[in-house]
């Protein structure tokens, strides 16, 4: 009888212990499945419970920001945009996050840009701050449009075209250096690498009219403590962190440097900023200099403002010359001249010009900005190839203002985030011409530059214009000239096309190898 019980105790315990695995497992699923539906239910919420589903564009683009991350780390993102506004011509509208909508109407530009515009910076922005994690913005992090206006008050006049003329002479000198580099690869027969010796040429310059003090990236002919490499690799970290903010949050956590791409921001940013710490150094010791470079500039407006402009203000304005001056230069200078040499017909006109301008006196053996801005198709060739390669590969976004917005006939509601691509707005044949996507500096003169100008973005837009703008149209236009009287160049490798692109941020061009031969004067 107890042999009994006791087999009924255990065969009932054994049913109970069936019924609650079965339990279990039911529940599991429960879980599991309802887990799925509400994932779901967001996806399709996000993806038509929204103003913006009628937008076309990509499918997971609608669904999630990791679509535009993985565009960036395509190294090309710009001309997955200019693909996709082809595709989607028509609507001007093109649908590449959740909320987010690139835009191609050159209407919109001024609306979204333009003075007095009640579109606001994004969170992509205070990501990019030079102060690192200090939480100082500087004048193109800051979100705010109040914040903005008084750091560029504070030193806008600084980037003047009267104050960056009074630099000339002292651009000069790297002018002259990277000149007898050209010559040295004549002498020697070797191809030069123009990618390189460009971006270290602007990188001197910026040492130069900054403070008084070359890099020596033109006489070490390579890039000194890997300071480009940090700047780079800078670059690809931060375009992350910009796309996804989330993690900007995140950049004060012991574990952030684990993370893979962006782990390393913060310490290789801080190379930069150690670059411009030595140079506030330095010049506090005694240092003197033969000119009133920026920094002397940036001093006076901080004895001018105190407590307005402290010295932490001072170490950044400087780090954001150092980061931003040289790439956007070097890249517009690799353009010019590889638009120019890879077109035959052209390349012989520009010279023709320039050979008649030396003839006449109209252009000295030093070209001066005034001079060279004298001479019409020197600044086709100029505005044109700058067109078709602008150095942002990226869109600057803002939040569609309270009250929402029309845009190419599209209502898009209140914090909407909307952007313009350069690359994609100097595509617009309505513009710029049927043939937008050639090469051919005359538009600039026989059509209607005052429309082409309005819709130019090469160095930003509006308020938001690039305060380095004269500093780089005075290396431009004083190097590019000298180059062409001096040497004539043609691609070593055509065969190839002649460079090779990678964009994160910027649109690098890589490996652009030429022959230089001296020509007869």
């Amino acid at each position: 009888m107890e042999t009994g019980t006791e087999s009924d105790r255990v065969h009932a315990l054994s049913l109970v212990s069936q019924f609650g695995e079965r339990m279990t497992a039911i529940l599991s699923a429960n879980i599991l499945l309802s887990a799925f539906l509400v994932f779901l239910c967001y996806l399709l919420h996000v993806r038509y419970n929204t103003a913006l589903r009628a937008v076309p564009g990509p499918l997971l683009a609608s669904f999630t920001r990791l679509w535009k991350v993985k565009t960036i780390l395509t190294a090309r993102q710009e001309l997955v945009l200019l693909e996709l506004h082809r595709k989607h011509g028509k609507s001007h509208l093109v649908r590449i996050g959740p909320n987010e909508i690139s835009v191609s109407d050159p209407g919109a530009l001024k609306v979204i840009y333009g003075a007095g515009t009640k579109f606001t910076k994004t969170s992509w922005y205070p990501s990019w701050s030079m102060g690192g994690q200090s939480g100082k913005y500087d004048v193109f992090s800051d979100p705010t449009t109040e914040g903005h206006a008084a750091s560029k008050r504070m030193v806008s006049h600084s980037y003047s075209m009267a104050a960056v003329n009074e630099l000339d002479l002292f651009v000069q000198r790297p002018v002259d250096r990277l000149l007898q580099r050209f010559g040295e690869h004549t002498d020697g027969g070797t191809p030069m690498n123009l990618a390189d010796w460009l971006q270290w040429f602007a990188f001197d310059v910026i040492g130069e009219v900054s403070f008084s003090k070359q890099f020596g990236f033109l006489d070490a002919g390579k890039d000194i403590d890997d300071t480009l490499k940090a700047i780079d690799e800078t670059l690809w970290s931060g375009i992350v962190i910009a796309e996804l903010p989330e993690l900007d949050r995140i950049r004060k956590s012991s574990l952030f440097k684990y993370l893979p791409v962006v782990g390393g921001y913060d310490q290789r940013l801080n190379i930069i900023i150690g670059q411009a710490q030595q140079v506030l150094s330095e010049r506090r010791r005694g240092r003197e200099v033969d000119r009133r470079d920026l920094l002397s500039r940036f001093f006076q407006v901080q004895r001018e403002n105190p407590g307005k402009f402290d010295d932490l203000d001072l170490q950044v304005t400087i780090t954001v010359n150092i980061f931003a001056g040289s790439d956007t230069t070097s890249i517009a200078l690799r353009a010019i001249l590889y638009y120019a040499i890879t077109n035959p017909r052209c390349y012989d006109k520009l010279l023709l010009e320039l050979d008649e301008a030396v003839r006449s006196g109209r252009i000295s053996k030093q070209t001066t900005l005034a001079e060279a801005q004298s001479l019409p198709y020197l600044q086709a060739c100029i505005k044109e190839a700058m067109r078709l390669h602008p150095s942002l590969g990226t869109q600057h976004t803002r939040y569609v203002p309270e009250g929402g917005v029309v845009l190419a006939g599209t209502y898009l509601p209140a914090r909407t985030t909307v952007g313009i691509n350069s690359w994609v707005m100097h595509s617009q044949t309505a513009i710029f011409g049927p043939d937008a996507d050639q090469y051919r500096p005359e538009r600039w003169i026989d059509g209607d530059k005052s429309l082409m100008d309005r819709h130019f973005m090469s160095f930003g837009y509006g308020a938001h214009m690039c305060l380095g703008k004269n500093i780089a149209l005075l290396e431009i236009n004083k190097v590019i000239p000298q180059i062409l009287l001096h040497y004539h160049l043609r691609l070593a490798h055509p065969e190839d096309g002649g460079w090779s692109c990678t964009s994160h941020t910027f649109v690098q061009q890589r490996k652009f190898h030429v022959i230089v031969e001296r020509r007869k004067q």
